[in-house]
């Protein structure tokens, strides 16, 4: 539980929402904060763990999150873009 609160107090002191938040884990005291953050991953994790995390990291290091990192850069970036141009307008 403890680890939860870090991640949500962590995105209230930065104005965002664990939807937007990615944690990693291994262990049952790291379930709680994984199914809250928007992307949880099972890193190397104990069976209990990756039974209930759909996003897991079995067989690589941390290097294999690079692309899903960028992936949401990209996507944020491309976002933020339409935010700017009011995009759907509803006027």
């Amino acid at each position: 539980q403890a680890k939860r609160d870090t991640l949500l107090a962590t995105c209230r002191k930065l104005g965002i929402t664990p939807a937007e938040t990615l944690a990693l884990g291994d262990g049952a005291n790291d379930l709680p904060m994984l199914l809250e953050a928007g992307l949880g991953v099972a890193y190397h994790a104990k069976p209990a763990v990756r039974a209930q995390c759909i996003s897991q990291l079995n067989h690589c290091d941390l290097g294999a999150l690079i692309p899903t990192l960028n992936i949401c850069r990209i996507f944020m970036k491309a976002c933020a873009f339409l935010l700017r141009m009011n995009w759907p307008n509803t006027r």
